[in-house]
């Protein structure tokens, strides 16, 4: 699907996100929510409860369309407090999993976690064993605290950089996890030929705005990382927690080391990335055309629809559509 075609001309910058975009993160950055998730569950707060794989990737979908889940950490603590509300609550009433928690997450918006927790406590305020026990698994996981302090920030970053890149990032040796980094599972999607074709198209002003670390990025581009203009590289790990996406930091930063720029579009595969893009185009008054990307999702016709709900610009399947696009205008 391409939007107001006539636009795309007068792009002379183009953005990516990395994950869902350059590399499928399917079997690293979301198996990691799921396996931060069922830790969680069976040795630290220790819950009689289960639930399957495809029940925890629909509700990490949910959230991802709130706009407020860039972070994977936040994806992971804001399931363990809604499964936790789901086992409360079933001691009073039996309610269904998805239908009581779909109507909670449909009210949360871009403030993410904080959101969440004004939410969940606002519904178990009347019931005071519910509210203690959201209480205690909120302290036990203390998040946002970084890793290092939060238990489930450390647990995630165990399980996604393994061992040894976790003491490389943090200079703090592991304490729950000593196998494979599921870092390792990261696969590139994007083609050289890709990258080399769109480079030239924009005279090399093309960048990189991404939720993970320049570290994870480097371990899982590799040299592809080289095509891109390191001033225009964005990694909002390595920045404060209250600069991620959709805050418009990144964009600012980059705006900063641009010179000329027309026209921008950003490559994404989230709604907080075009809610980024067009809170930017409002403050800094200058053109941006967003790109949904959907091939790597986990419900990817959802992902559509709210793509054309938000009226993105282009949405595609896959970043290695975009030089036969640009090249029909």
């Amino acid at each position: 699907m391409i939007k107001k075609i006539n636009r795309l001309k007068n792009s002379n910058c183009i953005i990516f996100d990395i994950d869902g975009v350059l590399i499928d993160v399917r079997k690293s950055y979301n198996s990691a929510i799921i396996k931060t998730v069922k830790y969680f569950l069976k040795k630290v707060i220790i819950l009689n409860m289960k639930i399957d794989e495809e029940q925890l990737f629909s509700l990490i979908y949910s959230l991802r369309h709130t706009g407020g889940f860039n972070n994977d950490v936040d994806t992971s603590y804001a399931i363990i407090l809604l499964l936790c509300y789901y086992y409360e609550f079933l001691k009073y009433k039996k309610i269904d999993l998805h239908g009581t928690l779909d109507q909670i997450i449909k009210k949360l918006d871009e403030k993410g976690i904080n959101s969440l927790e004004e939410i969940l406590f606002k519904l178990s305020k009347h019931n005071k064993l519910i509210n203690d026990q959201l209480l205690r698994v909120k302290n036990i996981l203390n998040y946002p605290a970084p890793v290092g302090q939060s238990i489930i920030a450390t647990i995630f970053d165990e399980f996604f950089y393994g061992p040894k890149m976790f003491f490389k990032r943090y200079n703090i040796l592991p304490k729950y996890y000593f196998r494979t980094p599921l870092i390792d599972h990261d696969k590139i999607i994007i083609k050289k030929s890709t990258i080399e074709t769109l480079s030239k198209k924009v005279d090399g002003k093309i960048g990189i705005i991404s939720g993970r670390s320049r570290l994870a990025a480097e371990y899982s581009l590799g040299k592809f990382l080289d095509y891109f203009n390191n001033d225009l590289c964005v990694f909002l790990e390595d920045e404060k927690r209250e600069y991620a996406k959709p805050n418009t930091f990144a964009i600012e930063k980059i705006l900063t080391k641009v010179n000329d720029v027309q026209q921008i579009m950003y490559v994404g595969d989230a709604i907080e990335d075009l809610i980024m893009t067009r809170k930017a185009q409002e403050i800094y008054k200058l053109k941006f055309l967003f790109c949904g990307i959907y091939g790597c999702s986990i419900n990817p016709t959802k992902l559509i629809k709210n793509f054309k709900l938000r009226e993105s610009e282009i949405i595609v399947k896959d970043v290695n559509q975009l030089p036969k696009i640009l090249n029909k205008v």
